[in-house]
């Protein structure tokens, strides 16, 4: 594979993985809970983060 789409594949994977991380902090940070609502939210999240690396991780 072309080492500058791999590169770039990689990268993706650790954005994704940063953002959904960043996304459960953030739900965290007024009162260090989750409702049912930000559990929802932060749980389809992560499933359809792991899905997209999921596929990116297919291309190499």
């Amino acid at each position: 594979m072309n080492p500058y789409i791999q590169q770039q594949v990689e990268n993706m994977i650790d954005q994704v993985d940063l953002f959904a991380k960043g996304c459960h902090k953030a739900a965290l940070k007024d009162d260090l809970t989750l409702d049912v609502a930000e559990q929802y939210t932060i749980a389809t999240i992560e499933r359809l983060s792991d899905e997209f690396i999921k596929g990116l991780k297919k291309i190499y």
